[in-house]
């Protein structure tokens, strides 16, 4: 199923089904292999740069378009789920950068509405973000609106790159 939607699919939708399947526990060598054997030819190419890009690591649809967008940006060293041991508990980033200490953070709604009350999740991302602070890290928000505007996007946060120290060696835009 994973590679019929990488032949058929535009990236960003395959690129999230497939992360999820990865996610949770198809592997990703034998889908190389059986791409190579298959019969069927329509779309190999594109699948064959769909498994290029793909990371179990990412936890929900956004993770994963934030991902490729920040891979189209040339910002190839934000990693996902970085762990992060702070005052207040190990912290883990969607995306980090540790060296130029920068947190990038996609923001969804299931994250403040689908676990526990919305107010008792923002006061602990709040202690855990004031604590990352502390240590110098820097955050960068993104939410579904943001991946709409792509264009807009990459501006924002190459000005905030710009800003944190570590970040001047990332291309500058255009």
């Amino acid at each position: 199923m994973v590679l019929d939607c990488a032949r058929i699919r535009p990236l960003e939708e395959a690129a999230v089904i497939s992360d999820h399947a990865l996610r949770k526990g198809a592997g990703g060598k034998p889908r190389r292999r059986l791409l190579g054997e298959s019969q069927t030819k329509r779309g190999s190419r594109r699948a064959l740069g769909l498994l290029d890009v793909l990371d179990g690591r990412s936890e929900s649809a956004g993770e994963t378009w934030t991902r490729l967008l920040l891979h189209a940006f040339g910002l190839h060293n934000f990693t996902l789920q970085v762990e992060i041991p702070t005052r207040e508990g190990l912290f883990r980033a969607d995306f980090a950068d540790p060296e130029a200490r920068v947190i990038i953070e996609f923001d969804g709604a299931a994250k403040y509405n689908d676990y526990r009350p919305a107010e008792e999740v923002l006061i602990a991302e709040r202690r855990r973000e004031n604590a990352l602070q502390e240590l110098g890290w820097a955050f960068f928000r993104i939410n579904w609106k943001h991946l709409d505007r792509p264009g807009e996007l990459r501006q924002r946060l190459f000005t905030f790159l710009a800003r944190h120290p570590g970040t001047q060696k990332r291309p500058l835009p255009a």
